[in-house]
């Protein structure tokens, strides 16, 4: 089963066509995909329910992105709360993190609002999404000092080494790899999808972001999560059809999809 466990299409770049690229998705066998809430502040958890509301192929996910972290307040992250541990269709807590590469907001309110996260992952029971970029170390010592490992979770757009993915995983959770995977010279990740156990392998797009080869410089779209998996599979020396079988099962197993998105009872 064909999964998408990361994209952005209640954003302003599929304002023209989003119903199409949703229908060119599911034309190419995608048979479901997780909408990420947490982009331009707030106000896109509200726009990733009505996406997830209007098909019932769509979950997402809540949270307020690391960059957004100067925005933070009470009353909004109130409504925020209320999505988490109401709505049937929020599935994860996130994306939330560091990100020390780009300075939209300062470090200490990236900690504080990671912090807040957690508590809410705990609290909803369900799985937080990470970004981290140029932040391995200090992202993973808060998560262990707030003891986020007891509950389910993963890092989105996998960008460490094989060392840090070993202690990523062996704390029980999920590294995500997306279309950075296809980059010729993605040497590092290239040895990750070799080496990771299956079961703790999610696939994404990240879509408009980091488009796969061979479509590198156009927008990129949930249905070509199947490339990233056609990647993984050759690196692994294995069935690309399987692959897709074993992430689908994870993400399935990840994110509860089978209740969210009725997959059980479609029979997948």
């Amino acid at each position: 089963m064909l999964i998408d466990t990361h994209a952005h299409l209640s954003t302003p770049h599929y304002d023209k066509d989003r119903q199409e690229v949703l229908a060119r998705g599911f034309e190419k066998g995608l048979a479901g995909y997780v909408e990420i809430g947490a982009v331009f502040g707030f106000a896109g958890n509200e726009k990733a329910r009505e996406l997830a509301e209007s098909d019932a192929r769509v979950a997402f996910t809540v949270g307020l992105h690391p960059h957004d972290a100067r925005l933070m307040n009470d009353a909004e992250w109130a409504r925020l709360e209320e999505l988490a541990l109401r709505h049937p269709k929020a599935v994860g807590i996130g994306e939330t993190g560091l990100d020390y590469f780009y300075d939209h907001s300062p470090p200490e309110m990236q900690r504080a609002a990671l912090v807040r996260h957690i508590d809410l992952a705990r609290r909803a029971k369900k799985p937080l999404v990470i970004h981290d970029r140029d932040a391995h170390e200090d992202v993973f010592g808060i998560l262990e000092a707030e003891g986020a490992f007891d509950g389910p979770g993963e890092f989105h757009c996998f960008s460490g080494d094989w060392a840090f993915a070993r202690r990523v995983i062996d704390k029980g959770w999920m590294i995500a790899l997306g279309g950075i995977v296809t980059f010729p010279k993605a040497d590092e990740l290239h040895y990750i999808a070799r080496r990771a156990p299956l079961e703790s392998l999610l696939i994404e797009t990240d879509s408009p972001y980091l488009t796969p080869v061979p479509h590198r410089g156009k927008r990129n779209e949930p249905w070509m999560v199947r490339l990233v998996a056609e990647r993984i599979a050759e690196l692994r020396f294995m069935d690309v059809e399987a692959l897709i079988a074993a992430t689908g099962d994870n993400a399935r197993r990840f994110f509860g999809l089978d209740a969210a998105l009725g997959l059980g009872r479609a029979g997948g």
